[in-house]
């Protein structure tokens, strides 16, 4: 997946291009658990804009380097591909 994770005011944290596409296994992972369920709701293709909570997404503690404690956070994700392992 290409991630793009801002802040509120839509100030760009981390993005796919830096970082890299996103590899994970949906519920398998520690993921953040916003991620897992808005993967969830995506088919190869879509882009979705998400709005998440910071329990939802770093918690606390932030995650020591752009995202802060206690951060909301909006995350647009594209699905780019899906595999059944």
């Amino acid at each position: 997946a290409k991630l793009i994770i801002q802040d509120l005011s839509r100030n760009t944290l981390y993005h796919w291009k830096n970082t890299g596409l996103k590899v994970f296994r949906v519920d398998q992972t520690q993921e953040i658990k916003g991620l897992n369920d808005a993967v969830k709701l995506l088919r190869v293709g879509d882009i979705g804009v998400f709005f998440f909570h910071s329990y939802h997404a770093f918690g606390v503690i932030g995650d020591q380097q752009a995202v802060g404690s206690n951060m909301p956070l909006v995350y647009t994700i594209e699905l780019t591909k899906i595999v059944n392992l």
